[in-house]
């Protein structure tokens, strides 16, 4: 019996991360289609892994709440060609019901969700790879993104 291979070469595979101290929660949205959540450890390379196991060959762009975990989950996943924003939790589009009835899944379907939408207007922080310039210019605005610039030196 010959095994069926699946290839999501020229898809988008959009995942909303509500991240955590012990687990993250991963919500997996196929174009405009939700797919499943995904209960993990916190690691960018377990992840990465169930990414590419199950759906080879797509392009991922994740995103995450900015709060006490900083720029670091940021950095791994950027690092493993997943494409990934950090974004304001006040931008994070939300129902009375969301509020009323809060758990993780629904919390990373909520960004997922916003993400697949229009994720270039959706959210306020987005992390830039620029060249460091010599000075430090602190962050600028542009088109509602702040982009932020490395200090040398």
């Amino acid at each position: 019996m010959t095994k069926v291979r699946t290839n999501f070469s020229q898809q988008t595979i959009y995942i909303g991360l509500d991240v955590h101290k012990r687990s993250w929660n991963a919500a997996l949205y196929l174009n405009d289609q939700y797919l499943r959540n995904v209960h993990q450890p916190p690691s960018a390379h377990a992840l990465y892994k169930y990414l590419h196991s199950h759906y080879p060959g797509a392009r991922y762009v994740c995103a995450y709440e900015s709060g006490k975990f900083g720029y670091w989950i940021h950095r791994q996943l950027s690092g493993k060609d997943i494409e990934c924003i950090v974004v304001n939790p006040a931008d994070i589009p939300s129902a009375q019901k969301d509020d009323l009835q809060k758990t993780d899944p629904r919390d990373a379907r909520g960004i997922a969700k916003a993400l697949q939408r229009d994720y270039s207007k959706a959210f306020i922080f987005r992390v830039c790879s620029r060249k460091p310039t010599a000075a430090w210019q602190g962050s600028e605005r542009k088109y509602g993104v702040i982009w932020f610039v490395a200090k040398t030196g």
